[in-house]
C-alpha cells in the first residue's frame, strides 16, 4: 500500500502504512526541522534533509524501507554548511543530489555512502535540485535567480560537468524548476 511521510519543525519524521488503522513509525535522528523528504524511484529508500544544529549544517539521511530492518538508517551524509532544503534521486537510483542554504550542491554515491562531487556555480540558497527523467542532466535553482545545469555521466561513480551555456538569470529567487518529459 501507500506510505506517506510527514516531517515538521520539531525534527519528527513519521511514516504511515496504509490502510488506515496502522500506527505511524517514527524515524529518529534529525537535529532541527526536516525540510525535505524524497522516495527513491523504486520506493525502497527514503532520503530526508534537515536544518542541522549550532555545531554543523544540515544532514541528509537515507532510510532503507525494504531491507531486513525496514525504517533502518542506511546512510547519514554530513558536510553541508547550511540547511538542506532540497533532494532528488537519480532515476536509476544509484545517486542522490542535495542542495543547501549556503550555495552547496552535493552529489552522493549511495553504494559507498560518500559525497562523490561538490558542485559549484550557485550564488545563493539552493531551493531546488533535480535530475531530468533520463538522468543525463542535473539542475539547481537558487535564491539569487541562478539556474545551473550539469551533464551527469551514468557511471557508478557520478561525474557532473557544467554545461558551456547556462540559462539566463532570473530577477528573483528560483523556487522551482522542472524538466519537461520527452514527448514523441
Amino acid at each position: 500500500g501507500a506510505t506517506p511521510v510527514a516531517a515538521d519543525a520539531t525534527h519528527a519524521l513519521r511514516g504511515w502504512h496504509l490502510p488506515p488503522g496502522r500506527r505511524p513509525g517514527l524515524l529518529p535522528g534529525h537535529r532541527g526541522a526536516v525540510y525535505r523528504a524524497r522516495f527513491s524511484p523504486d520506493g525502497r529508500l527514503l532520503a530526508t534533509g534537515d536544518q542541522g544544529d549550532e555545531r554543523r549544517g544540515g544532514t541528509v539521511r537515507v532510510w532503507d524501507l525494504a531491507g531486513r530492518d525496514p525504517g533502518g538508517l542506511r546512510h547519514e551524509f554530513t558536510g553541508h554548511s547550511g540547511r538542506v532544503y532540497t533532494l532528488d534521486f537519480h532515476p536509476v537510483g544509484r545517486h542522490l543530489v542535495s542542495g543547501d542554504t549556503e550555495c552547496e550542491v552535493r552529489l552522493w554515491h549511495l553504494a559507498s555512502g560518500t559525497c562523490a562531487v561538490l558542485l559549484g556555480g550557485c550564488r545563493g540558497a539552493v531551493y531546488q535540485v533535480l535530475f531530468d527523467p533520463e538522468g543525463g542532466l542535473l539542475a539547481a535553482g537558487d535564491s539569487q535567480g541562478v539556474v545551473r545545469l550539469w551533464r551527469v555521466a551514468p557511471e557508478s561513480e557520478p561525474v557532473a560537468v557544467p554545461l558551456t551555456r547556462q540559462p539566463a538569470e532570473h530577477r528573483g529567487s528560483v523556487w522551482v524548476c522542472k524538466f519537461r518529459p520527452h514527448s514523441e
